[in-house]
C-alpha cells in the first residue's frame, strides 16, 4: 500500500478542521448566550419585580415579632417602662 504526501496533508487538514468547527461553534454558542443574555436579563429582572410587588402586596402587614414582645412584657415586669418625666 502506497501512501502519498498529499493524502497525509489532507488527513492533517481534516483532523485540523474538525477540532477548529468545535472551537468555532463553541464561539457561536457563548456569543448567542452573550446576545441574549444582554436582552433577557433586564426584562427577567422586571418580571421578577413584578411578581415580587403581586405577591407582597397580598401578604398581611408585619407585626411585632415575638422576641421584641417578650423583651417589652419583660422590661414591664421590671418597672422600667412607663411615661418619663423631666424636670424643668
Amino acid at each position: 500500500m502506497k501512501i502519498s504526501v498529499g493524502s497525509i496533508v489532507h488527513l492533517h487538514l481534516r483532523n485540523l478542521a474538525m477540532k477548529y468547527s468545535a472551537y468555532i461553534t463553541l464561539m457561536f454558542i457563548l456569543a448567542r448566550r452573550g446576545v441574549a443574555s444582554h436582552f433577557l436579563n433586564p426584562m427577567l429582572s422586571l418580571v421578577g419585580a413584578r411578581i415580587g410587588t403581586f405577591f407582597r402586596s397580598h401578604l398581611p402587614p408585619p407585626g411585632e415579632g415575638l422576641g421584641v414582645g417578650w423583651l417589652r412584657s419583660w422590661i414591664k415586669g421590671l418597672g422600667l417602662s412607663g411615661t418619663v418625666v423631666r424636670r424643668s
